[in-house]
């Protein structure tokens, strides 16, 4: 994601410099960075509990029932 940023920021037009300062810009990309710093250990967690919920739960239905003899 920093890569993606820092690239769209990189080949912005020259008028996107002149009418933001630096200061700003930097302001800005730090300011979405640690957001995304800051939820990523929740996200993480979320998922793993969700994979391990589905992977523990046993089918519903007995594997013979899907295959009529």
């Amino acid at each position: 994601m920093h890569d993606e940023v820092a690239q769209h920021v990189l080949r912005a037009p020259l008028a996107f410099f002149h009418t933001n300062p630096t200061g700003r810009i930097l302001n800005r990309f730090s300011k979405d960075q640690g957001t995304a710093d800051d939820h990523l250990p929740q996200v993480a967690f979320d998922a793993t509990q969700s994979l391990f919920l589905v992977a523990g739960n046993p089918p519903l239905t007995p594997p013979h029932a899907h295959c009529p003899l």
